[in-house]
């Protein structure tokens, strides 16, 4: 009865290491992955501020129409919604345009930059179509979200105030 606890014990450390193996091997990739997410936030968290810098600009300019079309009746939820609805289609068709010609310009771009042909070539594997990207439209989003906070803090401001 000992003899056989040893004998699955033995198979059971020979499972074990060979799992280690593969762990290891994993290691690089896993780290590559989670370096890429990293420098997606980076870029996301950096185009969401950028978003939220221009959507001040935009609004001081836009301070007075909302203000008159509030003096008209239109409530400030929807003006605050539609403000959010527009700044979300338009960050959003503006990365996915960016990633797509990007896409399109990647075989010359990395070619003229020397880049060797597994790299230029998507077949094996495109960047383009990445956790990466979800990561990067999703900071896209949230920039779009931050940009319409301005809004929200204009519209609490009375009527009278802004428009005279």
């Amino acid at each position: 009865m000992a003899s056989a606890r040893g004998g699955g014990h033995g198979k059971r450390v020979k499972k074990l290491k060979g799992e280690k193996l593969k762990l290891e091997e994993l290691k690089p990739f896993i780290f590559h992955l989670f370096n890429r997410t990293i420098l997606a936030g980076i870029l996301g968290l950096t185009l969401s501020l950028v978003y939220g810098a221009i959507a001040i600009l935009e609004f001081r300019q836009n301070l007075y129409v909302s203000a008159l079309l509030r003096s008209f009746g239109a409530p400030p939820r929807y003006l605050y919604f539609r403000h959010l609805f527009e700044n979300a289609i338009l960050a959003n068709l503006a990365g996915c345009a960016a990633i797509a010609a990007l896409a399109m310009l990647h075989t010359s771009l990395f070619g003229q930059l020397g880049f060797t042909k597994t790299v230029t070539d998507l077949r094996a594997g495109n960047p383009y179509f990445s956790p990466e990207m979800v990561v990067i439209l999703s900071w896209v989003n949230i920039g779009a979200f931050l940009s319409s906070l301005p809004v929200a803090f204009g519209l609490r401001q009375p009527v009278g105030a802004i428009l005279n």
